[in-house]
């Protein structure tokens, strides 16, 4: 991670330029931060109908047009089962196709 400060047409030649860009904020959703810090002195923060909130505020904050989710599953992932993963994944669709947009899940092994 590193701490830069673009404007939008910076933002715009790297996309152009490599294609995409990752890119985050720290004050995107200023009260997910606030409820992420209850969430770990509740010991909810594995809650998966509050981890797709969470989720969903960002994107609908960024205006987000698509998203891919990507569920990972493993050892050492938050998933121990693909069963675990397509049961957060039925019910972060069901989530975001309520809310804000259309989303299509896809489950690749």
């Amino acid at each position: 991670f590193s701490a830069f400060s673009f404007d939008d047409q910076h933002l715009l030649g790297i996309a152009n330029d490599f294609g995409c860009f990752i890119v985050g904020s720290d004050d995107l959703s200023p009260a997910d931060s606030i409820l992420y810090k209850a969430r770990d002195v509740t010991a909810t923060v594995d809650n998966a109908g509050l981890i797709i909130a969470s989720i969903i505020s960002k994107k609908a904050a960024a205006g987000i047009k698509y998203l891919i989710l990507d569920l990972k599953v493993g050892i050492s992932s938050f998933f121990q089962s693909i069963d675990e993963a397509k049961t957060f994944g039925k019910q972060f669709v069901s989530y975001s196709n309520n809310c804000i947009y259309s989303l299509i899940e896809y489950i690749l092994n």
